[in-house]
């Protein structure tokens, strides 16, 4: 028995139909009737409907609004759309929308509705018996996955741990790739050509994001992390990874075209690594390359030291080139003297007006440091913290100090450039001279430039750069200040605004995401429901 839904604002029109449903010859059941699309949305959350009459033009939702209201609840409704001459062109719209049927209103007969209804039943029986013949192979399908899941998973372990047992046995072992071609599984994990270069991926502040963000769940982190890499590897011919250090993976890449074109594949790399972990996890990566000669006899621990040297430079260059080989500025006189007595001098004395002044003068400039001497700048920072810390200690200010210097031991020791450390002593100092501490400060402005800008396409590097500040900063400052992180914040915005507008205008849900920031309607529909608890239709539903 099909069960009907008239909607129409036309109480004669809505009388003749229900009528005319109650003595047609079809086995059918008038279930409601309902004059604007709000009212029906309120009959189909709580009864079970069929097939819905629905006129175009109706006031507080029209026909094409509880189409698409419906469809969301439920997409197999099936609708019947009822319209006059005037409003015809609108049909179209609403088969694009779901709709499987019309009439015009001022020409209906009762022939045609009974033949409109048997297509419906039609359907309807198509429908329950695609449903059984889904739900039979659903079971099926289901024990079919579990078994084929369960010996998926010991191979994919079984292949990670020979993964790992290859790429170890060739860097440990000093093998060229040239007798790496011989090894067992050798075609599973290298690439096509013989690799000619290797990319090193280091992984900024990987163990604070493990720790703040992913609550310290390594295994979940790390299929993160594998998956990125996947998707990247997937893009680019001849290019696998591996996982080198929890917070270092290598790319090992080659391109038949010679070093030029290797070159290119290698920055456009640069550029895919960059891009998806910024936007996936707010992360930052510091790359490095081997170098790019083609040599058979070149073994993989000789490619990953030539990477790591290239990488030492990140300390003075930044963290925004493709670093290799002999990048390093060299000043007209290498970096010689040691500032940090002068600096214990300024503490104990007290001088805080000298400090002020001169911090500069214990500030190092990237211009005045070789590559050899980058060991020797950081031990003098390393220094600077230890008598920051001693000098805190003894004057009851650790407190006041806590975030600064568990920033240097957790994040800068490690990751941190010349630049960041010498903005990092210049702060600390300052605070530690009981000057303006300018944490709160920034979070209100952040707050400000977010509620101003939150409908553009917003990253935390981006928001940093508009602060004058470092991201990682930034992100601890805010996460301390707000109680949560940034990237929460943005979407508390963004929802915020979405649901103001679902209110107040008849915006369809796509054209809401693009207005408060999100691209893809499916992600804000998902992450609208998981904030609100309820879909946009439903929470416009319940808002009239």
């Amino acid at each position: 028995m099909l069960r009907i839904l008239i909607v129409d604002d036309e109480p004669f029109f809505l009388a003749f139909m229900q009528d005319f449903f109650r003595s047609c010859r079809l086995s059918c059941r008038i279930v409601g009737a309902a004059p604007d699309g709000r009212k029906a949305m309120d009959i189909l959350e709580s009864c079970e409907v069929d097939v819905i009459f629905t006129d175009i033009k109706m006031p507080v939702m029209d026909g094409l609004e509880l189409i698409c209201s419906a469809m969301e609840l439920d997409p197999s409704y099936q609708f019947v759309v009822l319209s006059s001459y005037s409003d015809f062109h609108m049909v179209g719209q609403a088969f694009k929308l779901g709709a499987k049927d019309y009439a015009l209103k001022s020409e209906i007969t009762p022939e045609q509705i009974l033949e409109i209804l048997q297509k419906c039943e039609e359907r309807r029986e198509g429908q329950l018996l695609e449903k059984q013949r889904n739900a039979v192979q659903k079971r099926r399908f289901a024990d079919m996955s579990a078994q084929i899941s369960s010996l998926q998973n010991l191979v994919d372990s079984s292949r990670s741990e020979m993964k790992k047992r290859f790429f170890s046995d060739i860097l440990y072992k000093n093998i060229s790739f040239s007798e790496a071609r011989k090894l067992p599984h050798a075609g599973a994990f290298l690439p096509g050509e013989l690799p000619t270069a290797l990319l090193l991926v280091k992984l900024d502040d990987y163990y604070r994001l493990l720790d703040d963000t992913w609550e310290n769940d390594y295994l979940l982190f790390e299929f993160a992390l594998h998956n990125i890499f996947e998707e990247i590897c997937a893009g680019f011919s001849d290019t696998v990874f591996f996982c080198y250090q929890p917070d270092e993976y290598l790319l090992f890449t080659s391109d038949r075209h010679g070093p030029f074109a290797l070159k290119c594949k290698l920055h456009d790399l640069y550029t895919a690594v960059k891009t998806a972990f910024q936007k996936s996890l707010l992360m930052e990566t510091i790359l490095s390359v081997s170098g790019t000669e083609p040599d058979a006899e070149k073994t993989a621990a000789q490619m990953l030291k030539e990477a790591e040297n290239a990488n030492s430079a990140f300390f003075l260059l930044g963290k925004d080139l493709l670093l290799t080989q002999g990048q390093s500025p060299r000043g007209e006189a290498a970096f010689e003297r040691d500032t940090v007595p002068g600096f214990r001098q300024m503490l104990n004395a007290r001088d805080t007006k000298g400090l002020k002044d001169q911090i500069e003068e214990y500030q190092i400039r990237s211009e005045t440091v070789e590559l050899s001497q980058i060991h020797q700048v950081r031990g003098i920072f390393l220094r600077y913290a230890f008598y920051i810390r001693e000098y805190a200690a003894e004057n009851n200010a650790t407190q006041r100090l806590y975030e600064d210097l568990s920033y240097f031991e957790n994040y800068l020791k490690y990751y941190g450039t010349l630049e960041e450390m010498n903005q990092w002593l210049e702060k600390a100092a300052t605070v530690l001279l009981q000057q303006e501490y300018h944490s709160s400060s920034l979070v209100k402005r952040v707050k400000k430039y977010v509620l101003a800008n939150y409908f553009r396409d917003l990253s935390l590097t981006g928001i940093a750069e508009e602060m004058g500040v470092n991201p990682n900063y930034l992100s601890r400052s805010f996460s301390k200040e707000y109680g949560d992180s940034l990237i929460s914040y943005i979407n508390t915005v963004r929802l915020q605004a979405a649901a103001g507008l679902l209110k107040k205008t008849n915006l369809k849900n796509y054209e809401i995401a693009e207005r408060v920031g999100y691209q893809n309607v499916e992600y804000f529909s998902r992450i609208f429901k998981k904030a609100m608890g309820m879909t946009p239709g439903e929470y416009r539903s319940s808002a009239e």
